[in-house]
C-alpha cells in the first residue's frame, strides 16, 4: 500500500510529468535539477562531446579545424549565456581560443619561446611535451579545462574562478563530467579523480606575484592548495593525529598539471 502522498505544483514538475510518461525515477531532486540546467547543459553536451573532442584533437583539414572550433565556441557562448552572472562572453571565447590552440599544438608553442626564453621555462615546456607524448589523454583534461575555465567568465579575470568552480560542483553538470571522460578511454575511478583534478584547477585563483624568494611563492601556493576544497579533494587530504596526510603522487600530478596552464596562456 501506497502513502504519505504530496501534491506539487510548478512548471518544473509538470514538465518532469511530461518527461517521465508514467515511468518511475530514482532521484527526484537530480532529475528537477537537470531540468532546471537544460539551457546550460544543452549547449555543455554538445561542447563536451567525447567523439567531437577526439575528432578535434586528431584533425588534419584547417578548414574542418576552423568550423568545428566555432562550433564548439558558439556552444561556450550559449551555456555561458544561460548563467545569470555571465560576463565578458566574448574575451572568454578569445581566451578559450588560445587555450585550444596551444593544447593542440604544444610543439609550435615551443618554438615559440625559442632561445629567449628562461631554461626553466624551456624545461617547462619540453616536460608538457613529453608527458602529452606519453599520455595522449592528458590533453583531454586540458581541452576540458579550456572551455569550462571560460564558461562564464574569462579566465583572465582573476575573479571568474569562483564563479566558473561554482557551476563545476552542480551534480549534473559533474555527472556530465565524469561520463564524457569515461567515453575518452578513463577508468571509473581515473573519471571521478580527473573531475575533481579540474575543479581543482578551476577553481584555484591564486595570483602569484612576483618575488625574490621562490620559497615564500611555494609557500603561498601550499597554503592555498590546502584551503581549498577542490584541491584538498582530489589530493585525498586527511588528518590523523593532528598530522596532515595526502596522496603524494597525486601531489606530483598536481603540480604539474598547474605548471602547465601556465604556458598554454602564452600567446605569441
Amino acid at each position: 500500500m501506497l502513502i504519505d502522498f504530496k501534491v506539487v505544483y510548478g512548471s518544473h514538475y509538470a514538465q518532469l510529468h511530461r518527461m517521465l510518461a508514467g515511468n518511475g525515477i530514482s532521484d527526484l531532486h537530480s532529475t528537477l535539477e537537470e531540468i532546471a540546467l537544460a539551457p546550460l547543459l544543452h549547449p555543455l553536451r554538445k561542447l563536451m562531446d567525447p567523439s567531437g573532442l577526439k575528432k578535434l584533437s586528431t584533425i588534419d583539414d584547417e578548414d574542418e579545424f576552423t568550423q568545428l572550433m566555432k562550433e564548439n565556441l558558439d556552444s561556450l557562448r550559449q551555456a555561458g549565456q544561460a548563467e545569470q552572472n555571465a560576463y565578458s562572453l566574448d574575451l572568454a571565447s578569445e581566451n578559450a581560443n588560445l587555450l585550444i590552440e596551444n593544447i593542440l599544438k604544444p610543439q609550435a608553442l615551443s618554438n615559440h619561446f625559442g632561445l629567449s626564453a628562461m631554461e626553466s621555462t624551456r624545461m617547462t615546456v619540453d616536460e608538457i611535451l613529453e608527458e602529452l607524448e606519453a599520455d595522449h589523454r592528458k590533453q583531454y583534461i586540458f581541452l576540458l579545462w579550456a572551455y569550462l575555465a571560460n564558461l562564464s567568465a574569462p579566465i583572465s579575470d582573476p575573479g571568474s574562478a569562483s564563479q566558473n568552480s561554482e557551476i563545476l560542483d552542480r551534480k549534473p553538470i559533474t555527472d556530465l563530467l565524469q561520463h564524457t571522460l569515461a567515453k575518452l578511454g578513463f577508468t571509473e575511478y581515473e573519471s571521478w579523480k580527473n573531475t575533481q583534478l579540474l575543479q581543482a584547477l578551476i577553481s584555484d585563483s591564486l595570483v602569484v606575484e612576483e618575488e625574490n624568494d621562490p620559497v615564500q611563492i611555494a609557500r603561498r601556493m601550499l597554503e592555498n592548495w590546502i584551503n581549498n576544497k577542490n584541491v584538498r579533494a582530489y589530493l585525498d587530504v586527511n588528518t590523523h593525529n593532528n598530522i596532515r596526510w595526502y596522496n603524494k603522487e597525486r601531489f606530483e600530478d598536481l603540480v604539474w598539471y598547474k605548471k602547465s596552464p601556465e604556458i598554454f596562456q602564452f600567446s605569441p
